[in-house]
């Protein structure tokens, strides 16, 4: 046998280069159709992780994208409704810092689409949220779980939660192999699991098969049950998850800002706190202030009664992000067409303020507001369609009747009816079809509007599940 490989006779080695890049360590294979496409991919869009989700959700990249926008292509991917996805928001994967509505994301960067306003305060009332918010806030928790993001759970804590997501785990898939570290450790906290000894692995895994046989497969609603048992112990333990909360400056003295939908703004200076209800807030302002050597943000906090209250963040994004905070919450709380900061303004809300359309309220609460309006001939509004993102409906009386049109947007903002005359803005749609030529793919032309402002009075317009 010759000693060289390569020089046995009547072969050819086209490959031998690439042997010895291979050992040297610097052979890279060709690239697949696929991965060229990530790559190029990679230039112009915005990477969201989906908790839950093995595959990246790539977000083309333009001057005009919004973070509003990116969190709607979202919750579409996790087949969220409309209605719910005003409880979502994104924030960046390395810094955890939140972006505003209007925001764009920075040019390949790369996002996290997370649950952020918790409306809901009550553990034991988590399902009445729509079950996919609910799969996605399980999945959201157990990723911070996970990965350690959640600190100072006792050891009964963290084997209890261990022992329900493996419950949750079995209801959808094969049984967790509890003989495996490679599968068990997908349910425990890595950090934590890696400074266990062989022993303590081993006794860990013991408890855990025991607490299992405790459970009966056939209890509680399947799979939901075992997502609601997991949320409300981890909130019942750690109360503060629902809660955000902001280190600021408070005068010239330092001071924690704490949000959340039952407390309102929380306060804490010099172990002395104040607290003020949302619904105190009229206003917010967002400015550049210099303090000593170095340039801060301001936040101007108005309120109905009693002085304005001025906080100092460090960064802008830091103070951008406390006051989408606490607008995203007045709007679901308190008044869903108020913006606190017009600067810091949803798009979507400015386009339906702009042309007194209501938001995603359903089919049924529609045709309430047309009946108490009285019911006559052409009464009409326009809402934002509730199960379908970037749509909208009009809902108009004919006949005593209700009747439902689509309203299709199409490329630039353009609107139309039934794929009809196109049109520059919502208004100049509804001016169109009030004159009774032009009405010929409705039964009439529309007469009365109905718009939010006047019929929502200070409610957040919305009804149903979250």
């Amino acid at each position: 046998m010759p000693k060289n490989i390569k020089e046995q006779p009547g072969r050819q080695w086209p490959l031998g280069g690439c042997c010895r890049r291979l050992k040297m360590g610097i052979y890279a294979p060709c690239k697949t159709q696929q991965e060229h496409e990530m790559t190029s991919n990679n230039q112009n869009t915005v990477k969201v992780q989906l908790y839950g989700q093995k595959e990246i959700l790539y977000v083309p990249w333009n001057e005009n994208l919004t973070a509003e926008t990116v969190c709607k292509k979202a919750a579409a991917k996790f087949t969220i409704q409309c209605l719910s996805s005003t409880l979502f928001s994104i924030c960046y994967k390395d810094s955890r810092m939140w972006l505003s509505p209007k925001e764009c994301p920075e040019n390949g960067s790369e996002v996290v689409f997370r649950f952020r306003f918790h409306v809901v305060t009550d553990a034991h009332s988590l399902n009445s949220y729509e079950e996919q918010v609910l799969n996605y806030l399980y999945e959201q928790f157990h990723d911070d779980f996970i990965h350690g993001r959640i600190e100072d759970l006792s050891i009964e804590d963290r084997l209890g939660l261990i022992v329900i997501s493996i419950l949750q785990y079995n209801k959808c898939n094969e049984h967790v192999n509890l003989t495996s570290d490679t599968h068990f450790r997908s349910f425990v906290p890595k950090q934590w699991f890696r400074g266990l000894n062989m022993i303590d692995k081993h006794r860990l895994k013991l408890k855990v098969r025991g607490n299992l046989r405790r459970f009966t497969e056939d209890s509680g609603d399947g799979s939901t049950c075992y997502r609601l048992m997991f949320l409300a112990s981890l909130i019942d333990n750690k109360p503060m998850l629902i809660v955000e909360q902001y280190k600021a400056m408070r005068g010239d003295t330092a001071c924690t800002v704490r949000i959340s939908a039952n407390k309102g703004i929380e306060i804490e200076q010099n172990k002395a706190s104040v607290t003020w209800r949302l619904m105190d807030l009229t206003d917010i302002n967002i400015y550049r202030h210099r303090g000593g050597d170095q340039l801060d943000w301001t936040v101007q906090l108005n309120r109905r009664n009693g002085f304005p209250e001025f906080l100092q963040l460090k960064t802008k994004q830091e103070a951008e992000g406390l006051v989408s905070l606490l607008d995203g919450y007045y709007r679901l709380l308190i008044d869903y067409y108020h913006f606190l900061c017009k600067e810091l303004a949803p798009p979507s809300l400015d386009l339906i303020t702009k042309n007194r359309c209501h938001g995603p309220i359903p089919r049924t609460e529609a045709f309430e507001k047309l009946r108490k309006a009285g019911m006559e001939d052409g009464t009409y509004l326009i809402r934002q369609n509730p199960e379908k993102y970037d749509s909208y409906c009009l809902s108009v009386v004919y006949g005593q009747e209700f009747k439902n049109y689509k309203i299709k947007i199409e490329e630039g903002e353009h609107v139309s009816l039934n794929d009809q005359n196109s049109f520059d803005s919502l208004r100049g749609l509804m001016e169109f079809y009030r004159h009774p030529e032009n009405c010929w793919c409705l039964e009439g032309p529309l007469k009365k509007c109905i718009t939010s402002t006047a019929s929502f009075g200070g409610t957040t317009g919305q009804s149903g599940q979250l």
